[in-house]
């Protein structure tokens, strides 16, 4: 999360500035030293990967200290790393600084300015946010993914109306294939329309998209078409067994509905399939919940501290504890 407030004055030369300065004679330059220079970028990838920021800004620096002046997609993939870990601890102006640089030596580059529109919202440069979005979609007019990336920020920011606006633009593109189809879907079920959203899902499922079947659903659910919101989920994990998308909502499904057994046997699975930990406590929270709702005391009081080894603040399950803990006959 970016959470300075470009209140700080640049303190220091930007090595990215400098490079991509002296790229009009540079970019075609033998690299001598190119085997240090990519040794630097993978350290910083690692370290960035680690959450470690400023080790892997040191590494970066290296990397492009190591690129003898020449500019390729290797020294400018480093400069979007750096940028990255830079808004990472903070240094805000420098990040802007660097995607400045991008763009000055390709005013074309459509990902910095996706980027950098990014950072100026979440900085509150509203109106250079806007326009560097703009330019984002005119030099990417048919990219759904930029579309999203925007929406999906904004309404991050706080400017709902603007995020819909650009969801709404991308609808206006007219859509050919499974994916495009299962984008428009997308963009429907965020801005509500769920007729709208299972039309084009449908042609999207129609082309062959899988992917489609889990977005079709969704918009079930939300229309209260719950059975049929669950007979595509449970279809859809018969092959694809490891969706934790698929597996959460089926437990969601379930759970709502007083199927406590059924959703148990869907739990542990989709548990493990969790990659968020958003996702997982709500998970172990509808386990916990099922298992109390069948009596079964002991294996709740289990989860209930694997629950704690995760989350062990929170204050509501440790009341919990104490209470299934009471229902317990003593010896």
């Amino acid at each position: 999360m970016i959470i300075d407030r470009l209140g700080k004055k640049l303190v220091k030369a930007m090595s990215c500035v400098i490079i991509i300065s002296v790229l009009l004679t540079g970019c075609t330059l033998p690299n001598p030293r190119e085997k240090d220079e990519l040794s630097y970028r993978t350290a910083g990838i690692k370290q960035m990967n680690k959450g470690d920021y400023n080790a892997a800004l040191s590494a970066f620096q290296k990397a492009l200290d190591n690129s003898n002046g020449r500019i390729s997609d290797t020294e400018l993939d480093i400069c979007y790393y750096k940028a990255y870990c830079l808004i990472r601890v903070g240094k805000n102006e420098e990040a802007l600084s660097v995607y400045n640089a991008i763009i000055d030596y390709d005013k074309n580059n459509s990902e910095a300015y996706l980027l950098r529109g990014h950072l100026n919202a979440a900085l509150d440069n509203k109106d250079a946010a806007l326009r560097d979005y703009d330019k984002a979609v005119s030099l990417r007019p048919r990219s759904y993914e930029y579309y999203l990336a925007i929406y999906q920020n904004l309404v991050y920011s706080g400017d709902v109306t603007e995020a819909e606006d650009y969801l709404r633009r991308g609808l206006e593109i007219k859509a050919g294939t499974a994916e495009e189809y299962c984008y428009q879907g997308r963009f429907y079920l965020l801005l509500k329309e769920y007729e709208a959203a299972k039309l084009v899902l449908s042609n999207a499922m129609n082309e062959g998209s899988e992917e489609a079947k889990l977005y079709m659903a969704s918009a079930m659910r939300e229309m209260g078409q719950g059975e049929q919101a669950y007979g595509i989920y449970e279809n859809y994990v018969k092959s694809h067994e490891n969706d934790a998308e698929a597996l959460y909502q089926i437990v969601e499904i379930l759970t709502e509905t007083g199927e406590y057994e059924k959703a148990l046997s869907y739990a542990d699975a989709a548990l493990s399939a969790a990659t968020n930990d958003s996702d997982k406590k709500k998970l172990m929270e509808n386990k916990i919940f099922c298992l109390e709702k069948l009596n079964q005391y002991k294996e709740a009081i289990n989860a209930v501290r694997t629950y704690l080894k995760t989350f062990p603040d929170d204050q509501v399950m440790i009341r919990e504890l104490t209470f299934l803990n009471s229902r317990i006959e003593t010896p």
